[in-house]
């Protein structure tokens, strides 16, 4: 999960730069507030308006797997 002050401008370099799609969006009262974000429907992360966490750090990160305990053990 990352926090943007530029909610609009981060949306575009994660699907327009980086190619990712968008899955679904978070509104809130009608506007958008985030995004699901998908690297090759394998992957995700979201991105909220908001203050960016502490510099240098992530307030949530996941990787979905198909066996848990191979990624583990790998």
């Amino acid at each position: 999960m990352y926090h943007t002050a530029d909610l609009k401008a981060t949306l575009d370099a994660y699907t327009k730069g980086l190619g990712l799609e968008k899955g679904f969006t978070f509104e809130r009262d009608g506007a958008p507030f985030g995004y699901y974000l998908s690297f090759a429907n394998t992957s995700f992360t979201e991105i909220f308006k908001g203050a960016a966490a502490e510099e240098g750090r992530i307030k949530h990160f996941a990787v979905q797997v198909d066996n848990l305990d191979l990624f583990i053990n790998s």
